[in-house]
């Protein structure tokens, strides 16, 4: 018998090796694609697969670890897997000693040969998910980039000067890698008398907050709440920059060069604005939790 085994309806598919499973199941050239070519061919699959029971479908961002349990999650070809799984729509088993998915749950009590992966998808597909990021590429290298390594060196800089159930909450393999992998010639000058906004703090340092914050620390409510407000603020962003920079007007040769140089400066100030303004939604809920004298 193989590694996994897949029954779909009244089929039964074996298979050595997750690659083979995700080629049958998605694409027999997936791994050959771009990666926007995945994130389409995923997004069409999630799309056959959900849509006539009306299956809650939710395109988890990048670095999000926390899940709704009540969803399909659309991130990649592994949590694509696992909500099949998850909502029945394949029963997935894997042999109990090849740790492909069961890598991500303790089998010490298991006695089967085989583990039924079904029950535990939204575990393991949590614990896969928090690993992928800590070893992403933007934070698994062993060499980071520096203003990667700088960032690490204020929010850690933070997190001191924070209460120490704040850390806690964060997970002690993050910890370790921002300790291995932060500057050690870089010297923040944070003044923790001044709120985080007034801080000069880092575009990556402020993106590392909110990550931290919507993983770690709000809850499922709020957390909705944030994302909601992402997507529809990103929807919002592309579609005027669709309108303004449409394909009819972007090759006719303009006579007034200039204002089409102010419309593009005009543009990217409108993303830096967008991008503070949710930085500071959030930031208005961590004060509520961060130990640091607001003023």
């Amino acid at each position: 018998m193989k590694n996994l085994i897949v029954i779909e309806g009244d089929e039964k598919y074996q298979y050595d090796d997750l690659q083979s499973l995700v080629k049958n199941f998605i694409n027999e050239d997936y791994y050959e694609m771009s990666k926007k070519e995945k994130e389409n061919e995923i997004e069409k699959k999630t799309i056959a697969n959900t849509m006539l029971e009306k299956i809650k479908t939710i395109k988890l961002e990048k670095g999000i670890t926390e899940i709704d349990e009540n969803a399909f999650i659309l991130y990649d070809e592994i949590t694509f897997i696992l909500s099949l799984a998850k909502f029945n729509k394949i029963v997935l088993l894997e042999k109990t000693d090849a740790d492909i998915f069961g890598k991500y749950i303790d089998k010490q009590n298991f006695e089967d040969n085989y583990i039924i992966i079904n029950k535990f998808a939204d575990e393991i597909m949590k614990k896969y998910l928090n690993n992928k990021w800590i070893n992403d590429s933007n934070w698994g290298e062993k060499m980071v980039s520096v203003e990667y390594s700088e960032a690490i060196v204020e929010v850690l800089d933070i997190l001191y000067n924070s209460e120490d159930s704040i850390e806690e909450k964060i997970p002690k393999e993050l910890i370790e890698f921002w300790q291995n992998n932060k500057s050690t010639t870089y010297k923040p000058n944070l003044d923790h008398s001044k709120s985080l906004n007034e801080m000069n703090l880092k575009n990556k340092t402020k993106s590392l907050i909110t990550m931290i914050y919507l993983n770690y620390l709000c809850d499922d409510v709020e957390k909705e709440k944030i994302q909601l407000i992402l997507k529809n603020n990103e929807e919002k962003h592309q579609k005027e920059l669709k309108e303004k920079y449409n394909s009819d007007n972007l090759f006719k040769k303009n006579p007034h060069e200039s204002v089409v140089k102010e419309n593009v400066f005009e543009s990217n100030a409108q993303i830096i604005e967008y991008k503070e303004n949710m930085f500071k939604r959030i930031i208005n809920k961590i004060k509520k939790i961060l130990y640091i004298n607001w003023r």
